[in-house]
This record gives structure tokens, sequence and C-alpha cells, in this order.
């Protein structure tokens, strides 16, 4: 996020013969609507993991560009690893989706099926993130 610009447009006479009056200049006002936020999707629309077993995938990405870099750390449960433990991105990668592989945690404990939850923190130094 950008926060409100000003630009200026000046208007002028560029090729001869033709009359539009004396050289006008405007301050436009610019605001920024671009939102700070986080995009995560699950491969195949969801994510399911197994004891000992299969392994799923989600992906992240920032939907506007920071001005610092953006760290997001991934805190998972009893249940489940991950693998990053966090994300970085920066201003010149805050659009290339990074991805994040989710592990069922192969504990001696029967269980029958169960969930497993991510916590996912936000820091940056960019006021607008």
């Amino acid at each position: 996020m950008e926060g409100t610009e000003t630009a200026t447009l000046t208007i002028g006479i560029l090729s001869s013969g033709i009359v539009l009056g004396t050289t006008t200049t405007q301050d436009i006002s610019i605001t920024d609507n671009d939102a700070a936020g986080v995009t995560m999707t699950e491969s195949g629309g969801s994510t399911d993991v197994s004891e000992g077993g299969a392994t799923d995938t989600y992906t992240v990405v920032l939907t506007s560009q920071p001005t610092s870099n953006v760290t997001i750390t991934l805190t998972p449960n009893a249940q489940v690893s991950t693998n990053p433990t966090s994300l970085t991105f920066t201003n010149a990668d805050w659009n290339i989706a990074k991805n994040v592989t989710v592990t069922a945690v192969d504990d001696a404990v029967i269980e029958g099926s169960h969930t497993g939850t991510i916590a996912h923190t936000a820091t940056s130094s960019d006021a607008n993130e």
C-alpha cells in the first residue's frame, strides 16, 4: 500500500495551428485501494495427511506489495508438522506463491481420523501489513 499520492496533469498546446488557450496544470489525488492480506490455497481443495503416510501441501502468497519484508511464522499443533516453519516475502517476490508441506505426526496413540491445526502469524515493519 502506498497511501494517497498526488500527480500533476499539465495540458498545453502540442502542435501549431491548434488553439487551446493557455497551458493548464491541475493536481490530481490518487487514493491507493490495495489491501494488505494473505491468500492460502490448499492443493486439491483440502489438506489431508496420514500418520506414517501421505503428506499434503498448500501455498501462501501476499495480496499486495509490502514496503519491507513480511515473515509468516507457521505454528502447528502436536498433530502435524510443516516444512518450512516460516515464510519470508520481500517487495520483489510478494506475489510468488510459496509452498508449505504438511506431515502428520506419527505417534503410538490410536486416535482414528482427527484434525490438526496450523496457526499463521505475520510480522513486518511495514505499517500497512
